[in-house]
């Protein structure tokens, strides 16, 4: 078996009963505001303070009720690098180390207190699953336009076989983003189907990206009593904030994006670091914008097509025209594209991976949602391509949900902590 045919999979079996305390799951977070939720059938609507009403959405299965979670990705969420802080430590294992695994890290499982990454795996037995199975399908490396549709297939595999409800995350697009072809303009090689942008640094055109993920979905919403989060992708083009950290033996990031070899490939991302131009910053935001649009656009009409009915054909893309199973739900979340990530949150060993740390946020983030603030502040966007991609403007105020509707409450109230069984239909998470 080959090492990208290597998925680790991780099987759990955990009974966990009765109440758990609030505040070590979830709490609200600065500027947190709103009124609880109101059902009427199977919708809930959420409302601002005022009464605004802000989403009404189809009632979906919560975190308690989940009894499978399968997970797409690519290095990110294999935790590579995620315990190196400086480049000089011996904590940089250059490879995977799943136990600081934002998704699939189970080292602490049932405690349910904070710690270095308190995994959405174990954040949702703490809400109360019981049991739980957790798939890690991702590999290093992995991107939208090549390695997708066939993560999709083995979690499909997966879930199938597992018992109701289920979740898959889709965390994609970082490395469609950075190629490391130095110029923006050049032939990109066995690519005769014109996948591939040679105008753009050589990476995937945006319809190449949205196939990928059509064909991906086609797989996906297969399978009945599932719900399908896609995440944005990281907004890299911030890697450019951080070019003279010191990550030690007298190298910054600009140094070890020249020297390091990650996946085969020499360097890292040189489509953007090769010197951090405005140009290339802008450039790396226009094609992140794009792709990130377009997973707006996908998954708003897989949502809107009622489950037993047939996804439309799409001829331009050859996809579509499978039927939606029963109990299939699509979410897309934009958490990881709008956080303005700090110096800190970058791995000291290649400056390109999440630390532990940043590992520990997604994981809080795709399961309550980011409230932005003065001390997690995310990208204010003014439709400029370097300043949005340089993070210099930011939003302290606005809420995000993660893979899941996310209410908030009018106070530091734990909705994911309600029993399973008996509680109200809204108290989604």
């Amino acid at each position: 078996m080959s090492a990208k045919q290597a998925v680790a999979l991780l099987a759990l079996t955990v009974c966990m009963g009765g109440f758990v305390p609030c505040n070590l799951v979830y709490a609200a977070g600065e500027g947190s505001g709103g009124t609880l939720p109101e059902v009427s059938g199977d919708w809930v609507v959420r409302q601002d303070a005022d009464g605004t009403v802000q989403e009404t959405l189809p009632v979906v299965t919560r975190w308690q009720d989940m009894a499978a979670l399968a997970v797409i990705g690519d290095s990110i969420t294999r935790a590579f690098n995620a315990n190196g802080q400086r480049i000089s430590d011996t904590s940089c294992s250059w490879g995977d180390d799943l136990r600081y695994s934002w998704f699939s890290n189970t080292r602490e499982l049932g405690q349910c207190y904070e710690h270095y990454v308190y995994s959405v795996a174990e954040r949702t037995v703490c809400a109360g699953a019981d049991p739980l199975m957790v798939a890690n399908f991702a590999w290093n490396g992995a991107n939208m336009h090549t390695d997708v549709y066939d993560q999709a297939v083995q979690a499909r595999n997966w879930l199938g076989n597992q018992g109701s409800n289920r979740l898959v995350a889709i965390v994609l697009g970082g490395n469609d983003i950075c190629t490391n072809n130095e110029n923006v303009n050049e032939p990109c090689p066995n690519d005769p189907s014109g996948r591939l942008d040679n105008t753009n640094y050589c990476r995937p055109t945006t319809a190449t990206f949205e196939k990928e993920l059509r064909r991906a979905l086609d797989v996906l919403v297969t399978v009945p009593n599932t719900h399908i989060g896609v995440a944005d992708p990281p907004r890299v083009s911030l890697l450019c904030r951080y070019k003279s950290k010191d990550v030690g033996s007298g190298l910054t990031c600009s140094d070890v994006w020249k020297t390091a070899t990650l996946f085969g490939a020499s360097g890292v991302c040189r489509s953007l670091t090769q010197d951090c131009s405005p140009a290339r910053i802008a450039k790396a935001n226009e094609t992140f914008v794009n792709y990130r649009n377009a997973i707006e656009r996908v998954v708003a009409e897989y949502a809107a097509v009622t489950p037993g009915a047939r996804i439309p054909a799409n001829a331009a893309f050859g996809t579509g025209n499978v039927i939606k199973a029963s109990g299939v739900t699509l979410r897309r979340t934009e958490v990881f594209g709008k956080y303005l990530f700090q110096s800190s949150d970058v791995s000291g060993c290649d400056c390109f991976h999440p630390y532990k740390t940043m590992q520990n946020k997604l994981a809080a983030w795709m399961f309550t949602g980011l409230q932005c603030s003065a001390t997690q502040p995310c990208v204010l966007e003014v439709g400029d391509d370097f300043q949005d991609g340089a993070g210099i403007h930011w939003d302290t105020t606005t809420y995000y949900p993660g893979l899941l509707p996310s209410f908030k409450g009018t106070s530091s109230f734990c909705w994911a902590c309600l029993p399973s069984r008996g509680g109200w239909r809204s108290t989604l998470k």
